[in-house]
């Protein structure tokens, strides 16, 4: 037994990813760990930017993949233990996401199986605040926000962990801030322009966020791992080939019942972006939204008399669970060749309640004409 307990304390010690599994029981003790290919694959680029084989890295994956442990909190722990004068600077969109990621790494490095492993990985007396901790060989873990100070500040490594949140990312102005943010204050803080790394790692949110605005720029290496695929995956890093074959990202935690069960909480727009990490651009698809203006009408003035025509579009459901569809009855009104929204009914029912619905929504607009999906 002892052996076995000395070559895994070593695999610890020399293998990243069973680095990564061990310091998940050490932030996250009441959740099983479940192992997959995906960790493995993380590990090897995260193993590459810090050999020096690649200095820029994108890694899109979904939510709840573990991608905050490995890049944000494990990988900074691991750097520091293989050298503890690396530099290292995060930043989420929230500063109590940052803090709470670097409170993570300084409760591994604190802990007594790290210190066996690491012992030359010491924090230095008076140098161990929530947002940065510093060795006792001048490296430090430096945690900021987007838009956050890091006036003063320079790392060898740099780490993005999201930038945004999606409500964030609906906002134009909240993703050219950050974007910007990005260009013009934390990649300048690199102390080595050429040999440094910079990790971004997030959910896709959107066409432009970070990700879409630096693939775009090119010069990047990417790591997509897309919820789904429908076919075969290759992936070259640092002279090995890794094969993704087509399927689901982690079967155990996420299969396709939940995964349809996302689908229809995030709609068709944010499960794309958000767990195939391939967002669609809002001018896609059959209708456009430019064909749309917003107009100051209060509606609640208008009768029904006020309108030429009245339409009513039905798209019904029949089942009340929570993963099931709604019904909606959306009723519009036709003045002057203006199409104007009345109202919108959203209800769960089954069908001889959403009969009744129907009935009395034909009463109170009495609509020229009803649309109803083929059903």
């Amino acid at each position: 037994m002892s052996y076995y307990r000395s070559l895994y304390w070593r695999m610890v010690k020399h293998d990243f990813p069973t680095f990564i599994a061990r310091s998940f029981k050490t932030v996250d003790p009441a959740t099983q760990y479940e192992h997959n290919w995906h960790i493995e694959i993380i590990a090897e680029y995260l193993e590459a930017v810090r050999h020096k084989h690649i200095n820029r890295l994108i890694i899109n994956m979904p939510p709840r993949a573990l991608k905050s442990v490995c890049v944000s909190v494990a990988w900074p722990a691991w750097l520091l233990g293989q050298q503890p004068s690396t530099r290292i600077m995060t930043a989420s969109y929230s500063a109590g996401l940052s803090v709470k990621h670097a409170l993570d790494t300084r409760l591994i490095v604190n802990e007594g199986w790290y210190r066996r492993l690491f012992p030359n990985m010491m924090i230095a007396a008076g140098q161990n605040e929530k947002h940065k901790f510093v060795t006792t060989e001048r490296g430090f873990r430096f945690a900021t926000s987007v838009g956050g100070t890091a006036t003063g500040e320079g790392g060898d490594i740099l780490i993005v962990d999201d930038p945004l949140h999606p409500l964030q990312a609906m906002s134009k102005i909240e993703r050219d801030y950050a974007n910007c943010w990005f260009d013009q204050t934390f990649s300048t803080r690199l102390n080595n322009k050429k040999d440094g790394g910079i990790v971004v790692v997030m959910q896709r949110l959107h066409t432009d966020d970070l990700s879409g605005h630096l693939l775009a720029k090119g010069g990047w290496e990417h790591l997509c791992l897309p919820a789904k695929t429908e076919t075969q995956t290759l992936f070259d890093v640092a002279g090995k080939r890794y094969i993704r074959e087509a399927g689901l990202l982690q079967t155990a935690r996420e299969d396709e019942i939940i995964l349809e069960t996302m689908k229809h909480t995030l709609g068709s727009f944010g499960f794309a972006a958000q767990y195939q990490q391939a967002p669609l651009a809002e001018e896609g698809g059959m209708i456009k939204l430019n064909w749309f203006s917003r107009y100051d009408k209060n509606l609640e003035k208008f009768s029904c008399a006020s309108f030429d025509e009245i339409f009513q579009s039905w798209d019904t459901a029949i089942k009340t669970g929570d993963t099931n569809d709604y019904s909606v009855c959306i009723t519009f009104g036709v003045s002057n060749n203006m199409h104007y929204v009345m109202e919108i009914m959203c209800q769960k029912l089954d069908y001889p309640s959403l009969k009744k619905v129907f009935l009395s929504q034909v009463e109170r607009f009495s609509p020229d004409a009803i649309l109803i999906e083929d059903k």
